[in-house]
């Protein structure tokens, strides 16, 4: 491992014109040279996560409650996760010297690809519960009801809950 400094155009200090300074901006950073494997095994586990969630919303693709399907929008979360790496990972390795432009550009893609996402994933499911706010219970006694698992008291249990919290 190495410590690399790369020095930049000195620019003038117009604070005393008279001294003639001149700063000269240094950029210091740890290198390697297995850095690049580094990056390809990290991006390699970055790239079976991704495909782990895509595996994930095809096989929960068809969940017959529209309340709990999400397959479509956790495929379009993935998709924008996916277009958002090839466009930042390109630009990072063509301009990681330029300090101000990097943050800028890192700090600005992960925040729009977050929000993008939560978006994605949370808002219909928002919509859905202020349309109708008892269809999201009413399909959770559904479920638990004809899921019991040999436990005939489930089902009650969960549906006196549910009237009691209605009751109040």
């Amino acid at each position: 491992m190495q410590i690399v400094k790369a020095q930049l155009e000195p620019v003038f200090d117009e604070t005393n014109p008279e001294l003639e300074i001149y700063l000269v901006p240094e950029i210091s950073y740890c290198s390697s040279r297995h850095s690049l494997y580094f990056s390809i095994a990290l991006y390699c586990y970055k790239a079976v996560i991704l495909l782990w969630g895509v595996f994930l919303a095809w096989e929960t693709r068809r969940v017959s409650l529209a309340q709990l399907n999400d397959s479509t929008y956790i495929a379009l979360s993935i998709y924008t996760l996916f277009v958002n790496y090839t466009i930042v990972l390109p630009v990072l390795y063509l301009k990681g010297n330029d300090v101000t432009f990097m943050f800028t550009f890192l700090t600005s893609a992960i925040t729009i690809v977050n929000t993008a996402i939560l978006l994605l994933v949370f808002v219909p499911k928002i919509l859905l519960l202020n349309k109708d706010p008892e269809s999201l219970t009413t399909s959770i006694i559904k479920i638990s009801s004809s899921s019991h698992y040999g436990n005939t008291k489930g089902p009650r249990i969960v549906a006196e809950s549910y009237r009691k919290v209605k009751q109040l």
